[in-house]
């Protein structure tokens, strides 16, 4: 989409677009609509099905090798479950921010620990699945799987300890 087309529907939205950059002003056009301002900000995968920037923001991704739609459909997946889990880990800190005392210490470190491990555990993973060789790729993928799984439990027990008042954020099955 043009520059002057962002402009127009900024205006239309009663943003003044001032000087702003292409990004900023759809991150302030995003924000206004109540999506995530996320456009362009590196993600593969995105789950803001209503948002007009949508098909401008998501890099096309094509393979030639055989069986790469599977190894993306999965990478994919665990993105948009990624994405998610990182919603309840950011409702968590939340809560957690007006907790006090020892409550509040030891939340906020297991949130740490649970993002260190999601790093390590899947993160790391994920990358080396863009790489390996698609015959091992399959072995990742259930190592990945695995890790995953590990990880989800971990997080439901971090909810359910530290009291989520949600309860769809003790069912970690994304």
């Amino acid at each position: 989409m043009h520059m002057t087309d962002v402009k127009k529907r900024a205006e239309e939205l009663g943003l003044k677009p001032g000087r702003m950059g292409k990004a900023d002003l759809i991150h302030a056009i995003q924000n206004h609509e109540g999506n995530s301002p996320c456009f362009q900000t590196g993600r593969d995968v995105c789950d803001q099905f209503n948002c007009c920037w949508r098909g401008d923001c998501l890099p096309e991704r094509k393979t030639g090798k055989q069986g790469g739609g599977k190894r993306e459909a999965f990478l994919n997946k665990i993105k948009v479950e990624l994405h998610q889990f990182n919603n309840r880990i950011d409702s968590l800190k939340m809560r957690a921010n007006t907790m006090a005392g020892e409550k509040k210490t030891k939340t906020l470190q297991e949130i740490k620990r649970l993002e260190k491990r999601c790093e390590k555990e899947i993160m790391q993973k994920m990358q080396t699945l863009t790489t390996t060789s698609e015959d091992i790729w399959q072995s990742t993928k259930k190592s990945i799987e695995g890790s995953w799984k590990e990880l989800k439990k971990a997080s439901g027990e971090t909810l359910s300890r530290f009291g989520s008042k949600n309860p769809k954020d003790h069912n970690p099955s994304l």
